[in-house]
This record gives C-alpha cells, sequence and structure tokens, in this order.
C-alpha cells in the first residue's frame, strides 16, 4: 500500500504541472499507517464539478 500512494501523489503531481487536464494540487500526503491519523493519506485542494 505505501507505493500505491507515493505512485497516485507523484502521477497527479505530473499531470497537474505537465497538462492541462485539471488535477487537485495535492497539500500534504503520508503513506505510512504510522501517522496521528492511523492511515495513509492525502490531503489535495477541492475542484468543482460533477461525480461520475
Amino acid at each position: 500500500p505505501q507505493w500505491k500512494t507515493e505512485s497516485e501523489v507523484a502521477v497527479m503531481e505530473y499531470i497537474r504541472l505537465n497538462t492541462h487536464i485539471p488535477v487537485p494540487k495535492v497539500y500534504y500526503w503520508n503513506s505510512s499507517v504510522n501517522n496521528p491519523v492511523g492511515a495513509e493519506y492525502i490531503l489535495m485542494e477541492y475542484l468543482p464539478g460533477i461525480c461520475l
């Protein structure tokens, strides 16, 4: 699971910086369960739109 979160953040940042596809900016993330939340997480900005 650690590599999943790290990969997801890396892909989102790459797409956001290198394309015109609207992708939320990642503010914070942690791929370890050894944190105050007790789980992996990604905190990102809100983008308005329609849920698919």
